[in-house]
């Protein structure tokens, strides 16, 4: 069994819709906006390869899952003194790298998930995502744009 695990979040809240009209956000930059947009991306890419690989490979094991690995106390954001408030304020409500590496390497070698794929889990239970993140036509959509803006680096 081969197993991919991608790091989501539930930060593709902050993404009502996935936005692929200006995926670099050249026009218009929210940092929370485009961090759950590329969260929401992330499940939605998920997804959208688990069908792939069950209708292009149905005679070998591939599962692609994703996950929220929480709150982690990573240093994202302190390279500017008001990230380094904010992460110091925080400190308290955040989570080890250690725990928040806790539901990927789950994912990756647990024997309980065997054979499941295209899910989204949140401390090594599998959970259902919000409506964005079940829009199959913006998965559908993403795979289209992503071809796109790789095929000049592909064969």
């Amino acid at each position: 069994e081969t197993r991919i695990v991608v790091t989501a979040s539930g930060a593709y809240s902050f993404a009502k819709t996935l936005n692929l009209e200006d995926v670099n956000c050249d026009t218009r930059f929210k940092t929370f906006e485009a961090y759950g947009n590329s969260k929401l991306a992330n499940i939605l890419f998920t997804k959208s390869l688990a069908k792939k690989l069950e209708t292009a490979a149905p005679e070998k094991t591939f599962t692609v899952n994703c996950f929220h690995p929480g709150f982690v106390g990573t240093g994202i954001g302190t390279q500017v003194w008001f990230g380094r408030i904010i992460m110091a304020l925080c400190r308290p409500f955040v989570r080890s790298p250690a725990k928040g590496a806790e539901t990927g390497l789950f994912l990756a070698i647990d024997p309980t998930v065997k054979g499941e794929t295209g899910g989204y889990y949140v401390d090594c239970e599998l959970t259902r995502v919000g409506r964005q993140a079940r829009d199959e036509a913006a998965g559908a959509a993403l795979w289209t744009k992503s071809l796109e803006m790789v095929s000049g680096f592909i064969g």
